[in-house]
């Protein structure tokens, strides 16, 4: 029944993983989103880590809202509407950890890219 509710509700999904990310960072971003009870395992150890999933399911209504779902490895935490243009820190800190996570992605890219011109650089040298 909610599975059929959530897919009329909202049309578009988008899952980020955003992976292991720091218990300092955790409550930097839920802080004000998710109870003390819901952080505490990870408020004692803030080096520590903790991986992260997100889930934005966003409405086809034009209300425009959308449903967040937060898991901290496979348990899930946080399950809240919102409407799209409702501004808190959690999704600007989000967008920020997006962003790092790209630019990773884009410097881990230009490494390997530069590997494999170096490689076919030596190959040729060889010949």
């Amino acid at each position: 029944m909610i599975k059929t509710e959530r897919i009329n509700e909202f049309s578009k999904s988008t899952i980020i993983e955003y992976g292991e990310v720091f218990h300092s960072t955790l409550l930097k971003i839920f802080g004000n989103e998710l109870t003390y009870n819901e952080l505490k395992f990870y408020a004692r150890d803030k080096d520590a880590t903790t991986y992260l999933t997100v889930e934005t399911l966003t409405s086809s209504n034009p209300k425009d809202k959308q449903l967040i779902t937060v898991w901290f490895y496979s348990e899930k935490v946080l399950e809240r509407k919102y409407s799209l243009y409702h501004s808190c820190e959690m999704f600007i800190f989000l967008s920020e950890l997006e962003s790092e996570l790209e630019q990773e992605e884009e410097e881990e890219d230009n490494e390997s890219e530069l590997e494999r011109d170096e490689e076919g650089e030596d190959n040729e040298d060889g010949v």
